[in-house]
């Protein structure tokens, strides 16, 4: 454990070494594979070296898809928050202001954990993600029905009337790299109407 209480580099490396290489390896043989997100602490150049020493075949999600395709956010963590909550529940039925103290937490969260970390979820967990069977449409569809129910793009500029009445584009504070370079496009085409100053985006 670090000092301040956030994982780094090191400590992710050693929970690879520590943890999933020992809970895991079944013989010397055998691949395993470790599905990550894109966080850096899984791809530094020692974690690397060790995935290859220890045929480990890493899987990183591709980016803002972990609630779509990590198998703990999908399958295990809700009926697991859920069991957790109904546990809390049934000690404080009667008491209007319940605490739970550190021994209390670890006891709701064992039953808790018997009761939404099983085989039938974990399986579940899997198919609901598309990774076993292999059903990459699964993922797909989510993805479609997300882009059909976002909202419009929000447009580039705001228009405004200038000092002397006339009508002018002032760009909106940009959100990423694509809006800057759309910006940057419509400055270098000169477009007339665009006013320098920038709105800020609320």
């Amino acid at each position: 454990m670090s000092e301040n209480g956030w994982t780094d580099n090191e400590i992710g490396v050693e929970w690879i070494k520590q943890c999933f290489k020992l809970e895991t390896q079944r013989g010397d043989d055998e691949y395993r594979l470790l599905i990550v997100d894109g966080h850096a602490l899984h791809v530094t150049t020692q974690a690397i070296k060790f995935y290859i020493a220890s045929k480990i075949i890493l899987l990183c999600l591709p980016p803002h898809t972990t609630h779509l395709l990590q198998l703990l956010d999908v399958g295990i963590f809700l009926p697991l928050a859920t069991a957790y909550k109904a546990g809390v529940r049934e000690r404080s039925i009667y008491i209007v202001s319940y605490g739970i103290d550190k021994v209390e937490f670890l006891e709701i969260l064992k039953e808790a954990w018997d009761k939404a970390i099983t085989l039938l979820n974990i399986e579940k967990a899997w198919k609901a993600v598309g990774l076993e069977p292999y059903n990459p449409k699964v993922v797909m569809q989510q993805l479609l029905e997300q882009l059909r129910a976002r909202p419009a793009t929000p447009p580039l500029t705001v228009t405004q009337i200038g000092l002397t009445g006339e009508t002018v584009q002032v760009p909106v504070t940009l959100l990423n790299i694509a809006q800057v370079d759309k910006l940057f496009q419509r400055i270098i085409e000169g477009e007339h109407q665009l006013d320098p100053a920038i709105v800020l985006q609320i």
